[in-house]
This record gives C-alpha cells, sequence and structure tokens, in this order.
C-alpha cells in the first residue's frame, strides 16, 4: 500500500451446492483458545485526513453516493490511484466484536435504480500472504431494506455477498427467502480465490424471481469462468428487486478465531453494473 492516503470514517453516512453458513457446527464460533495475534495498531481516527469521505464516491456513476446505508461506525480503508485498499489489522473480526476494527462496509442504490436483474463486476487482488483463516465477507448485491446479513432478517430485504473460506474455498453468500439464521452457502468450494498478487476480475449475476416462483439465479464468474451456477432459487417473497451494492469484507465470523495473525490487506478496483 505504499503511497496510499490512509483513511478511517467514522458514522459514515441451485447447483453448486447449498449449506448453511457461519452456523457451520465443524467451524465453531465459540472456541476455547484465541490465535496469537500481533496487536500492531490500525491507524486510529485522529490520523484520518479530511477526505475520508471519499469512500461513498469511490465506486463511480453507476451507484449513488447516498444516501448510503449498512456503514460500519469505522471503515479501515485507503484510497490511492483509483484502488480502494482494505484493511484488516491482527486480530479483527466482525465490529461487533470490538476493537481491534477491520474491514469496511456501505450499501450504495443503482443510479439507474432497483432492477430485476443485474451484474455487478469488480476486480480483486488478494496478496500472495493473505491469511483465509476460517473464512470472510466480500462484496456483492443486496435488495430491500435491513436487516438482510448478521443474522437479521425480513420479508423485504435479502442479499448475495459473496465469501472466503477456509484455504481460500470461494462461494455465494446469500440472504434470501426461506433462510433463517446465517446465510446459505451457494457453490462452496467449487473454487478458490487466488492469493497470488494479481488482479483478477469477479462478475456476479443475479435475477430476481417472479413472484411464487422459484427461478431465480445467482451466477458467479472468476476472470471470465463460472465457477458458481445457483438456479431455481425463491431470492424474494415479495417481489422485491435489486437495490444495489452491498460492499461488506471483513473477517468473520464473530469470535477471535476467525480473525488473522497479523495485519491483512485486500485491493478493490473498477466497480461498475451492467
Amino acid at each position: 500500500m505504499t503511497g496510499a492516503t490512509a483513511l478511517s470514517l467514522l458514522s459514515v453516512a441451485c447447483s453448486g451446492g447449498h449449506t448453511r453458513g457461519d452456523k457451520d457446527p465443524s467451524r465453531s464460533e465459540h472456541p476455547t483458545t484465541s490465535p496469537t495475534v500481533d496487536r500492531t495498531p490500525s491507524p486510529s481516527p485522529s490520523e484520518a485526513p479530511a477526505g475520508g469521505s471519499s469512500l461513498p464516491t469511490f465506486f463511480g456513476s453507476g451507484f449513488q453516493p447516498g444516501p448510503a446505508f449498512c456503514t460500519f461506525h469505522q471503515q479501515n480503508v485507503s484510497i490511492s490511484a483509483g484502488v480502494l485498499t482494505v484493511n484488516y489489522p491482527a486480530g479483527s473480526t466482525a465490529p461487533s466484536m470490538g476493537p481491534p476494527f477491520g474491514g469496511a462496509q456501505i450499501c450504495e442504490p443503482f443510479s439507474s435504480g432497483p432492477l430485476t436483474s443485474a451484474t455487478l463486476t469488480y476486480r480483486i487482488r488478494f496478496p500472495t500472504d493473505f491469511q483465509f483463516v476460517k473464512g470472510g465477507k466480500l462484496p456483492g448485491l443486496y435488495g430491500g431494506t435491513e436487516p438482510f446479513s448478521g443474522g437479521g432478517h425480513n420479508a423485504s430485504g435479502w442479499s448475495t455477498r459473496l465469501m472466503w473460506r477456509a484455504g481460500g474455498e470461494g462461494e455465494i453468500y446469500a440472504y434470501i427467502a426461506g433462510v433463517s439464521g446465517y446465510g446459505l452457502d451457494l457453490g462452496r468450494g467449487s473454487f478458490l480465490w487466488p492469493a497470488d498478487g494479481q488482479w483478477h476480475t469477479v462478475s456476479l449475476h443475479v435475477v430476481v424471481n417472479s413472484p411464487g416462483q422459484s427461478n431465480g439465479e445467482a451466477v458467479l464468474s472468476l476472470d471470465g469462468r463460472v465457477v458458481v451456477n445457483s438456479t431455481g432459487l425463491e431470492i424474494t417473497t415479495t417481489g422485491t428487486p435489486i437495490g444495489g451494492l452491498f460492499f461488506s469484507s471483513f473477517y468473520g465470523g464473530h469470535d477471535p478465531s476467525w480473525s488473522p495473525s497479523a495485519n491483512m490487506h485486500i485491493d478493490f478496483s473498477n466497480f461498475s453494473v451492467s
């Protein structure tokens, strides 16, 4: 991240296999021991320059910079030369667990208004030393109003974020109709996120189901190759269309067993919707 300007924002206003998400018994969220972590501090809010408000406007003309919502109170990011770097300090996990705070989250509506079919495309770069640990969240799409993550549900809201899992296994992580508790894993382990220091192109295509039918779709491509193709989905029972970008990235899970033992980061760029 040499040359990047550090920002720490405060109060920024089915195929492929279906399994349950964060409550997978093999990935307990209540370990008896915590990993040893490097407690190198992350940038404090006092170090943030006045340009910290640039996160809502980073994503481009396809998205409205406001009214943005679902934001974290502390956004650990830096922006330089068209690249958004999300930082995850050692020991960080979901913000509800308290400091050290890592990751970032913001929901931005489409400039065009809600859609029944949309493709979100962006570029992502994992460093070669990236620690996948047990998993973490990556950007996707949302529909309607909160809650549609964090174990919360409502009939007029849904989301399809992406995830990395242990060893770099990838998936679409869906809060959709008929799901209770945490999210539904679509295509878990059908591909690996590449921690190779190179840019890769992600495309997430979502089609909202017709009222009363299970004909929704969630298709994920990596570098032009389809890696998850989930069809026959009932995404919404209320006809809630796709509202916009759900930029969400953090380690977790909700306990220290999900956190990295050293400071980590992921780079993002070139967000668009079609």
